[in-house]
């Protein structure tokens, strides 16, 4: 219960907690499960439970008299209210069972969430003030970081806990569906390493560009159309319209009446911008909220940051990489991802390695590297700086081809179901099928 001028609270709730602990040892297990002394709100039951759990990790014995002998010991007992509260805690004790200890367990959990709230509350408050001196971008992440301090572990299990089981028998339209069949699914992180003038910023426009009417990029067949968005960090408007409008004028032609301009986005940002600062942050989550977009094709990754004169890259790789993955995790995005690769020193051989931090070499799922076929000028390979982490149909070999810019060339002579070996090995396994029109 809890009078409109104190803090959110509820005594009897916590006289119940206290009272089964005391009464039954298992209870102070299925109590500490959701709560631990700081989600009391009168101190004295504050300092009575952290004893109680004190005694419980030493395997020491809980009842009125050991509790009574441990709380004189450390000069607590007329604190907590004495021998006759312990008695009175116990006669009002609840039912003991699991669900009867945790149902009061959750509403003293409940009102320390909301006490937490109302404080966090005070300094967002205090943020936002105009003569706070905190500019609105950083306000707001403060604010963020202040609400996601508030610890409500004990309110629910997260949903990420799974049991083994039970997350491998999920239902197939329960696995991140195919973006762009065989290339991305949901969530999945590409990113593509290459020399300059190969031709990896014209693959991805093309990806983006037909994914989003619902054409394989890369083999012509009809899939199911994707929204994108088209992250530019690097070239003039010039090099957008050149390269895009011809392969829009492709896309608007096979998708026909299907075409949808709303599924395909640009934000073309020439300066670049840099994810370890709060404006930008906040610009891109702000593009993410209103396109709502199933793949991101951004580049080059060297312009998404700023890399300080005394730090190192793989300090600004890991907290960029750090925003990236929280932003597609909560929005749902495949990610595709271009990138330079390094000069060799004294004019060597360029070697097909991410620039820059190490962290990028273990990042992705896939790790594309596109080389010049010294072979045929007319077509570049598609192989792998680091080893797949999942199944997929990239084709081995890319060549340039009319009325795309890039066509694909698999080792088997076509894009395959990257799932259909795994079935076929196993038929005990759940796997995802295509969709009637996924066909390839």
């Amino acid at each position: 219960m809890t009078s409109r001028d104190a803090p959110p609270h509820d005594l009897d709730a916590e006289d119940a907690v206290l009272g089964a602990a005391i009464m039954k040892g298992s209870s102070v297990d299925d109590a500490r499960e959701l709560i631990g002394p700081q989600d009391f709100y009168r101190p004295a039951n504050s300092e009575l439970f952290h004893t109680i759990l004190s005694m419980r990790d030493a395997g020491d014995p809980i009842d009125a008299v050991t509790l009574s002998a441990e709380l004189s010991r450390i000069g607590a007992l007329e604190r907590v209210g004495g021998t006759t509260r312990l008695v009175s805690l116990m006669s009002g004790a609840p039912a003991w069972g699991k669900a009867s200890v945790q149902k009061y367990a959750r509403i003293v959990e409940g009102h320390s969430v909301r006490r937490k709230l109302l404080g966090v509350a005070l300094e967002i408050r205090q943020l936002a003030e105009i003569d706070s001196g905190v500019g609105p971008g950083e306000a707001l992440e403060s604010a963020a970081e202040l609400i996601a301090g508030i610890d409500m572990a004990g309110i629910a299990l997260p949903s990420d806990v799974w049991q083994l089981d039970e997350f491998l028998a999920r239902p197939n339209k329960d696995r991140a569906k195919w973006v762009v069949p065989g290339l991305l699914r949901a969530r999945w992180r590409v990113l593509v390493v290459a020399a300059e003038g190969v031709g990896k910023t014209t693959l991805f426009r093309q990806i983006g560009i037909m994914a989003a009417q619902g054409e394989h990029p890369l083999s012509g067949v009809s899939i199911p159309p994707a929204r994108v968005l088209i992250v530019d960090l690097e070239n003039p408007e010039d090099s957008i319209d050149d390269v895009c409008a011809p392969i829009l004028v492709e896309a608007r032609h096979a998708a026909g009446d299907r075409y949808d301009g709303e599924r395909a986005w640009l934000w073309h940002r020439e300066q670049g911008i840099d994810l370890r600062s709060r404006v930008s942050r906040s610009e891109f989550e702000t593009v993410l909220a209103h396109t709502r977009p199933d793949l991101v094709c951004i580049g080059p990754l060297y312009k998404s940051y700023r890399v300080g004169g005394r730090e190192n890259d793989e300090l600004a790789g890991g907290e960029v990489m750090h925003v990236l993955d929280d932003l597609r995790v909560r929005y749902g995005f495949a990610l595709l991802m271009e990138h330079h690769a390094p000069k060799g020193a004294g004019g060597a051989r360029r070697e097909m390695m991410p620039y820059g931090s190490s962290l990028w070499l273990r990042w992705p799922e896939i790790g594309l590297a596109m080389a010049v076929d010294e072979g045929d000028p007319t077509s570049v390979k598609l192989g792998r700086f680091r080893g797949d982490r999942l199944p997929n149909s990239w084709p081995a070999h890319l060549t340039r081809s009319k009325p795309l810019p890039w066509s694909g060339v698999w080792a088997d002579g076509t894009l395959r179901d990257p799932d259909a070996r795994s079935r076929e090995h196993d038929s005990r396994a759940v796997r995802p099928e295509w969709d009637e029109d996924e066909l390839f």
